[in-house]
């Protein structure tokens, strides 16, 4: 997400900035959910077994934890217990789903223990009787490791009984996916995308206050926080992030005007473009030394910020004077938007694109004579800036390095004239330039 910085004035201030708004979230919402529409498959497997599942001796009912995250409610009757294992059914015993599944292909078994058959029995539900009705009961299954197909019956509902005690080890289902299906699973406060192994949280509830993102969902990690998963929470104060997140996505924490506080646990490794951006309330983000990638602006306009807290043993990156820089302090990441002067490393030879954005307290700023390079829009909204110092050493100047910069007064530049690496429009304006000034 890249907003158009000219005009965020005007799109703070005029009542059109909800619909500018809106459309931005639409926009997020629609490239995620077509996105996720593209890796879901004709069909999918489930399979559970008897040393991740144990169900209750007393019989009834349970949601059992799937390899594929999937959980799947089954009932049970007949089952006699032994610690550790499940499935193992007494004389006129059986398993069966309660809930529907859009549509079974096969199922399989392996079990060590049989005294009889297992027969298959499946159907669907019934809204006239609100039960299910068992249709086809001629499935058999008499080897101890077998497979029963459904024969494109694509049933909703199965029930297998024994006809004698049979333990059962570990049992896979093979259902039918509608193309179309949403695969977003609500949890609470979140909403959760399968990815291969894992999920990634890919939406909040916008009325949530205090989020805690979880190590696990359904038996599998959580390892991602997706683009704009949280993008316009307003009433979002704070988010704890599980140690099994690696990743934050672009713009997932993108205007969230009420954020104060933000856990990086040590796993994460990347923080993606202006993932932070436009949260008035954060004023100090501790990065991890986990944390090998930042993406473009991702702390943009975050006006209240006024420290990066950097682990010391960080390979990439490092902070000075509560500014962030990359490890050997050469290049100027972030200013903090809420600081009011700066102090530069003798190291720093860079400044980075958009690097002081919304630097709105700042007044004056002398570049030291270490620094030879300056990114585009390195100055952006800084509202009270008046005054500007550029040393001779700097050969190469960005775009609108002063755009909006509406304070401005007096630019002094060492250098005798305009160097051949500066762009054609470093600044806007008719404030005069004083060359071949002294600081």
């Amino acid at each position: 997400m890249k907003l158009n910085k000219r005009d965020l004035s005007s799109f703070i201030v005029l009542s059109a900035a909800s619909i500018v708004l809106f459309s931005l979230m639409l926009s997020y919402r629609n490239d995620k959910a077509q996105t996720l529409a593209g890796k879901i498959e004709d069909s999918y497997t489930i399979a559970f077994n008897s040393t991740t599942n144990t169900l209750n001796a007393a019989g009834g009912t349970q949601d059992v934890l799937t390899a594929r995250g999937t959980s799947i409610s089954l009932s049970y009757g007949g089952y006699s217990t032994e610690s550790g294992k499940w499935g193992k059914l007494s004389e006129g015993g059986y398993i069966a789903n309660n809930n529907a599944l859009n549509g079974l292909i096969s199922i399989s078994v392996t079990y060590g223990e049989l005294n009889g058959d297992l027969g298959i029995s499946y159907g669907w539900w019934d809204s006239e009787t609100s039960s299910i009705v068992y249709e086809i009961k001629d499935g058999l299954i008499t080897s101890t490791s077998a497979q029963y197909d459904f024969d494109d019956y694509l049933p909703s509902y199965f029930k297998m009984e024994a006809s004698s005690a049979a333990q059962i080890d570990s049992m896979t289902l093979t259902f039918f996916c509608v193309e179309n299906e949403n695969p977003l699973v609500g949890y609470g406060k979140l909403t959760f995308a399968y990815l291969d192994s894992s999920y990634a949280v890919v939406a909040c509830d916008n009325a949530a206050t205090s989020v805690e993102i979880p190590s696990n969902y359904k038996g599998l990690p959580v390892t991602s926080i997706g683009d704009a998963a949280f993008y316009y929470c307003t009433s979002l104060v704070s988010v704890t992030i599980a140690d099994t997140v690696t990743s934050i996505g672009n713009g997932a924490f993108c205007f969230c005007p009420s954020l104060t506080s933000v856990t990086m646990s040590s796993s994460v490794t990347s923080i993606g473009q202006e993932a932070f951006a436009y949260c008035a309330k954060l004023t100090t983000i501790a990065i991890p030394s986990s944390v090998t990638s930042i993406g473009q602006e991702a702390f943009l306009c975050t006006t209240s910020l006024t420290s990066f807290d950097v682990d010391l043993e960080s390979a990439t990156f490092s902070s000075f004077d509560g500014a962030l820089y990359d490890k050997n302090g050469e290049v100027l990441i972030c200013c903090p938007a809420g600081k009011d002067s700066i102090a530069f490393p003798a190291s720093v030879t860079s400044i980075g694109e958009g690097a002081f954005a919304c630097c709105e307290s700042i007044a004056s700023i002398i570049l030291p004579s270490t620094v030879t390079s300056i990114g585009e829009e390195a100055f952006l909204y800084c509202s009270s800036l008046t005054s500007m110092y550029i040393p001779s050493t700097v050969t190469s100047v960005g775009d609108d390095i002063f755009d909006s910069c509406v304070s401005l007064e007096s630019i002094s530049c060492q250098a005798a004239e305009r160097p051949a690496g500066w762009s054609e429009g470093w600044y806007y304006g008719s404030i005069e330039v004083a060359w071949g000034a002294s600081a």
